[in-house]
């Protein structure tokens, strides 16, 4: 039963010699027999979006980018192994196995496109399971005669990963037939070299402390992907099933909201206390508030009742008492209970889940309302790149000015998210170029000001990728992990919580089918291989 199991928690890869269906076979998969290379091309985008989502929700509450709904206060028993089984799920047996399959068709009939989009697919997500677990299966386990494949080092997987992007760049300039259904790029093969090179110069920046070129990094961003180009998934608003619109969306304006905001995270947007002066201009496209103020009641919130907690500094936020009226959050790993609060919760706004823009209705969350779920993943955009550039001038030895690539990171943000809740912001709320240009303007005269030391510096970019990051947790918490920044991030709530989760438990699903896989003694030690960091993180 072991190794029967073992098929649906590692990669099922479909023989191409055989019709008959056997325990090598998982019945929902595609198989060569079946399926044009359309079809699969088509599973494998709509694929990355499930896949994707499953990996960036965990990693945002991470980094406080999202408010956490922890199993336990410590980070040993936030989430359990098997919060993580879809995900592997998704990882193996169907994104994986679809790709094989992609591959093997497409260069059979000699669709080099989709072949170098399969590459780069698999590219992203394997690139990214080792962020999130470490060492993870790929020699074996795509050997359909190996039930019980063993881990593979994520140094070779990441070695792996170049090379398959180099091969992907290739099979991009073979010309032939474009994909008939490209959803990210329409078959502009321009467009997929560079999203190629700009994942192969995140992860030359994400290896900085094992050996990362700073040079490499410059190079590479020369061909990485500009604006128009960025790299995001799409949803829709068809709510029939199944239901395309985002599931931040689907979570917070129906029923009311089911997530809380991050306190934290807020805070850095809303101006209050920060060294702006103004609200960041994303500020009421990121959240949408239903309620004007904040409650004294402790049968809504918890904390109105508690004391700060001792362990948190004076400049912490801490249950609102440094955000403007309504913005209605919590903080960092509370395990308090769930209070009858979803009506006055702060939700998720325009973007990236398709959202209503907050127009100081202060008007319950509502599916009908703001873009009605049509938001995006975010999964590499283009302002990335010059926080990266940024960083690895700062850290890496890099040639450039960090001031100017920090600099056009904000703004390539701002101008993307207010592009696209533009249609349904509303005018008299719309931040004025000139709103934009002095927040902007505030925060590089504090960088580029000659008594602001490195470290400040280091922490105001890490605090700006932070905020444009909004949506993408595993950059997020990479990035957290190789720089330990920013230094002020908010505590968690609870005075011994355990060391940082450097990198997740395996699945159980994973762990309880594969003799090879066995699960982390502890996570305080657990870090991936690119993770050399000595810093304690908070």
């Amino acid at each position: 039963m072991k190794n029967i199991l073992a098929i649906f928690s590692t990669i099922v890869l479909i023989t191409t010699s055989s019709c008959e269906l056997d325990l090598q076979q998982d019945p929902n998969a595609l198989s060569p027999e079946s399926a044009s290379v359309e079809f699969v091309l088509n599973s494998v985008q709509f694929g990355i979006k499930d896949w994707y989502f499953e990996a960036t929700e965990p990693s945002m509450e991470m980094v406080r980018m999202r408010a956490a709904n922890p199993r336990a206060d410590t980070y040993a028993g936030w989430k359990q192994p098997q919060d993580f089984d879809d995900l592997w799920e998704l990882t193996y047996v169907t994104l994986l196995s679809d790709v094989h399959t992609l591959i093997g068709l497409a260069e059979e009939k000699e669709l080099f496109m989709h072949a170098g989009m399969g590459r780069t697919l698999r590219a992203f997500v394997l690139m990214n399971m080792v962020d999130l677990f470490g060492d993870i299966p790929l020699t074996e386990a795509i050997d359909p005669d190996i039930l019980e494949p063993s881990l593979d080092d994520g140094a070779s997987i990441y070695a792996f990963v170049d090379q398959d992007l180099q091969t992907a760049i290739t099979n991009f300039g073979q010309g032939g037939v474009a994909p008939t259904a490209d959803i990210f790029y329409s078959g502009d093969a321009d467009d997929w070299i560079a999203l190629a090179n700009t994942l192969r110069m995140r992860s030359e920046v994400t290896r900085k402390l094992v050996g990362g070129s700073g040079a490499t990094v410059a190079s590479l961003a020369s061909t990485a992907i500009t604006s128009g180009q960025d790299f995001v998934f799409a949803h829709s608003t068809v709510s029939a099933a199944p239901d395309s619109r985002h599931e931040y969306f689907i979570d917070n304006y129906i029923g009311g909201g089911s997530d809380y905001q991050s306190n934290y995270f807020m805070w850095l947007l809303t101006g209050e206390t920060r060294p702006y002066d103004l609200p960041d201009p994303r500020t009421r496209y990121y959240f949408y508030r239903q309620a004007d103020e904040h409650t004294t009641d402790v049968n809504e919130m918890n904390c109105v009742q508690e004391t700060r907690p001792d362990h948190y500094p004076a400049s912490h936020v801490w249950c609102q008492d440094f955000l403007p009226p309504g913005y209605w959050g919590r903080d960092h790993n509370d395990t308090d209970g769930i209070p009858p609060d979803n009506q006055l919760r702060t939700l998720f706004g325009v973007y990236p889940a398709g959202g209503r823009f907050d127009d100081d209705s202060f008007e319950p969350g509502d599916p009908e309302t703001g873009l009605m779920g049509a938001g995006i993943h975010p999964l590499m955009m283009s302002f990335y790149v010059d926080f990266m550039m940024a960083e690895a001038i700062m850290t890496m030895g890099a040639p450039g000015d960090a001031a100017s690539h920090l600099e056009a990171g904000i703004r390539g943000s701002i101008d993307y998210v207010m592009n696209f809740g533009s249609s349904v912001a509303d005018e008299d709320l719309i931040p004025t170029n000139t709103q934009v240009n002095t927040y902007v303007s505030n925060v590089m005269a504090e960088f580029n000001d000659p008594d602001t030391n490195e470290d400040r510096r280091l922490d105001i970019l890490s605090e700006q990728y932070l905020v444009a990051l909004f949506g993408n947790g595993v950059e997020a918490m990479n990035y957290y992990r190789r720089t330990g920044r920013p230094s002020g991030i908010q505590l968690p709530l609870v005075s011994q919580p355990g060391d940082f989760t450097r990198s997740f438990w395996y699945p159980a699903s994973a762990v309880n089918t594969n003799n090879n896989i066995e699960q982390k003694a502890t996570l305080n030690n657990a870090n991936v291989f690119w993770d050399t960091n000595p810093n304690a993180l908070n």
